[in-house]
């Protein structure tokens, strides 16, 4: 399973090729990112911005092998870069600071387990625990 994220500070956002890519491949979200009502109010083909939304799916095939097949010309070029990470399962999460984004896998989760022993304080009693290392 691949997922497509951002490596730019700039954030996600795909290039107006993109989104007729994809439209051309079926994707019905990108046929309605090109409607003339979401160009910019310029009508520059380079100042279009090319935002899918945070609930679009990021291992979306359509989106995947479009950024596989256009490269660089994917991406917003003066807004963002992508780049395409294959995952080890099937479950992840996007991370994002400052524009930027990487991914996380459960088992790139370093978990803490509160042991057993330690429990709820039902009288607002401060519970002292000894820590090991």
């Amino acid at each position: 399973m691949k997922v497509v994220i951002s490596n730019c500070k700039n954030g996600f956002s795909i290039s107006r090729r993109c989104a007729r890519y994809m439209a051309d491949l079926g994707s019905l979200h990108a046929r309605a990112m090109l409607r003339p009502e979401y160009m910019l109010s310029d009508g520059n083909e380079n100042s279009w911005y090319g935002y899918l939304g945070y609930n679009y799916p990021r291992h979306c095939p359509i989106l995947v092998k479009a950024v596989e097949a256009l490269g660089p010309r994917a991406s917003c070029t003066t807004v963002s870069a992508l780049s395409i990470v294959t995952l080890k399962g099937r479950r992840y999460i996007i991370n994002e600071h400052n524009g930027v984004e990487s991914v996380t896998e459960p088992g790139d989760i370093n978990w803490i387990t509160i042991p057993s022993e330690i429990s709820d304080s039902t009288n607002n009693e401060i519970h002292a625990i000894e820590l090991k290392i």
